[in-house]
């Protein structure tokens, strides 16, 4: 498959084939989790932000106004919330979550260090 996905995502069908396979799904539930795993070590190193490798990574990248990730935020704790109400016993999968800062400065839009502020979780 090569790498020619990152550029073209209606590539990732060629993995359709791939879907029952169970090496190779296990295969990629271990890259996946060896990647967040890496991903939390830098960021504990960093940030100093703790980040569990085996929950969900819930973030927001695209730089968007403050007021507009937090009422995102605010509507996803909304949406959980009344999926609890709903079903008091349903799982809820850990979460790490963060967002890219709108208040990275220009001088400090190539250091990885400042593009990364800890978010509200829900």
């Amino acid at each position: 498959m090569g790498d020619g996905w990152v550029t073209d995502l209606s590539r990732l069908k060629e993995l359709m084939p791939l879907a029952d396979d169970k090496a190779f799904r296990a295969g990629f539930r271990k890259a996946k989790r060896d990647a967040k795993a890496r991903f939390a070590k830098w960021a504990r190193a960093v940030t100093g932000q703790v980040v569990d490798p085996d929950s969900i990574f819930d973030s927001q990248i695209k730089r968007i106004h403050e007021y507009k990730r937090q009422l995102l935020n605010a509507l996803h704790i909304v949406v959980l919330y009344n999926r609890l109400r709903e079903n008091p016993a349903a799982a809820m999968p850990r979460r790490s979550c963060g967002n890219r800062s709108d208040s990275v400065s220009e001088s400090d839009s190539n250091s990885d260090a400042a593009a990364i502020s800890p978010g509200d979780c829900a």
